[in-house]
């Protein structure tokens, strides 16, 4: 018995692997031992669903525990072996389904047939964000069970909230995020989407907005981002630090007849804002132009799109003279602009039908110290009015490596 101890310690300082061919190994360590027991130790293993123990090749026991990290075996065997378990989806079926748990993290819950007057738990969840922000805890996860919602407004949270969609989530109308501050909007679709003002660290992931016309009081537009002093917050009314990321925004028509009454743009900014990002994002279908971004209620800078495509002006017969355009001077954007700090880079600029009687340019700004770079301007069927451009670039604009297909060319006054 004695050389057989011997070979238990031995075999402890050798590398334990899992039993699966060509699977990984990871170091086993002798924890201490009595005349009767042998108790191993080892770092939690990543991905691990649980762990199953061997004595001389024969299991004798196993934990679906991941964050085990010791065993205590009967002394005597020559080998002893830990191997990790992992169960993937699919292995076990049930008949009924059961309900599929909400997503991990989660603490309040919020669902189309719920009520504002439950606790906003799992079993008994709330219907409106505003009740979900009022339950949730600073850092908390407000979770959105799939179905249809009616039209949502978000005002004054302040304290880090994210809403996340557990499923397909559609809101009936428009989602209004006003005056908050560290709120995160996951994965939901809605007619419209107004960020009006005051808000501080705002992130919009995944949102699914269009299919208008919608009248917002100020232009027919799906996006709307607006630091107005009409909706002043206790943090002022400017917008800072507004993110969309992975953002489909798309199909917006005229309301009127093309060319009359307000322009629907698919995003249109009216100013009050300091730091706007868009990337990973899809324009699509939209009637007058994809941008329009305006001092109208405050200065806008500090602006970043960057990995986003452009694709068709939808109107057919009535195009702009503009993809895109970025005015920073109140005073009818006479290219005095004071708006700061923008940049354009690795997009993709298809919009097809753009220009009125055959022109037409795909960025016009009046803006500070615009970078643009590393872009992909399309012709389509109509062509740049390359001259009109350059006589719109002021000389704080910076032009490099950008890309115009079917031969075209255009480069900065």
């Amino acid at each position: 018995m004695p050389k057989r101890s011997a070979l238990v310690l031995a075999a402890l300082a050798a590398l334990v692997t899992t039993a699966v061919a060509g699977a990984a190994a990871f170091p086993v360590r002798l924890v201490s031992q009595t005349a009767t027991t042998v108790t191993l130790g080892w770092d939690a293993q990543s991905g691990a669903d649980g762990y199953r123990f061997y004595a001389d090749g024969k299991a004798v026991s196993r934990t679906f525990d991941p964050s085990r990290t010791s065993v205590k075996f009967a002394k005597g065997a020559v080998q002893y072996r830990v191997e990790v378990l992992h169960v993937s989806a699919g292995d076990v079926g049930t008949y009924p389904a059961p309900v599929q748990p909400p997503p991990t993290g989660a603490s309040v819950f919020l669902a189309p047939s719920g009520n504002d007057g439950n606790p906003c738990t799992a079993a008994s969840p709330c219907r409106s964000m505003q009740r979900g922000a009022a339950a949730a805890s600073s850092g908390a996860t407000v979770s959105l069970a799939a179905g249809s919602y009616p039209e949502q407004s978000l005002v004054n949270v302040q304290k880090p909230v994210s809403f996340k969609a557990d499923g397909a989530v559609t809101f009936a109308g428009q989602l209004v995020l006003q005056c908050n501050t560290g709120v995160t909007v996951d994965g939901v679709k809605s007619k419209m989407l107004l960020v009006s003002s005051g808000n501080r660290d705002l992130t919009i992931r995944n949102a699914d907005v269009g299919g208008g016309p919608w009248t917002t009081g100020l232009e027919e537009d799906p996006v709307v981002i607006s630091g107005d002093q009409y909706h002043a917050c206790s943090t002022g009314f400017l917008n800072r630090n507004i993110v969309l990321d992975g953002a489909y925004i798309h199909d917006y028509f005229w309301h009127q007849n093309p060319g009359s009454g307000p322009h629907p743009d698919c995003l249109q900014v009216y100013g009050g804002v300091d730091g706007l990002t868009i990337r990973n994002s899809r324009f699509e279908r939209c009637a007058e132009s994809f941008i329009g971004s305006y001092p109208d209620f405050g200065d806008v800078k500090n602006v970043l799109i960057e990995d986003t495509t452009f694709t068709d002006i939808s109107e057919t017969g009535r195009g702009t003279y503009f993809a895109a355009q970025f005015g920073c001077n109140p005073a009818n954007n006479s290219f005095q602009g004071t708006g700061d700090g923008f940049t354009l880079r690795r997009t993709t600029w298809k919009p097809n039908a753009l220009g009125i009687d055959g022109v037409g340019i795909p960025v016009r700004t009046d803006c500070r110290h615009f970078l643009v770079e590393n872009n992909t301007f399309q012709y389509g069927p109509e062509q740049w009015a390359c001259d009109d451009w350059n006589q719109r670039w002021d000389d704080t604009v910076v032009w490099r490596n950008n890309t115009f297909l079917n031969g075209g060319a255009c480069t900065a006054g």
